[in-house]
């Protein structure tokens, strides 16, 4: 199975790709957690106080709103994808 993402690069310009292989050692996960995840993000570091410092943090005026979409699909794989756009995925 492969899986496409898709969401609007004005609002999040990063991308973190992140792994946790036999989780914490402690409640919920007691090791046995085997997780990889993309999200999408940003700043370029994953602490706030980090962002501020290099200035890659989104400030936003008091009460102001973001809106933003996004898509995500599965498809099976064996092809590959040519393009992902807001109608699907391309092959």
């Amino acid at each position: 199975v492969g899986i496409a993402l898709r969401w609007d690069g004005k609002v999040f310009q990063r991308m973190w790709y992140w792994q946790l292989f036999r989780g914490g050692p402690d409640y919920p996960s007691w090791s046995s957690e085997y997780v990889a995840a993309i999200e999408p993000a940003t700043s370029r570091t994953p602490r706030f106080a980090d962002a501020v410092e290099n200035g890659t943090a989104k400030v936003f005026p008091p009460r102001s709103r973001v809106q933003s979409e996004m898509w995500v699909w599965a498809f099976p794989s064996g092809e590959p994808v040519k393009r992902v756009s807001g109608d699907g995925v391309e092959f």
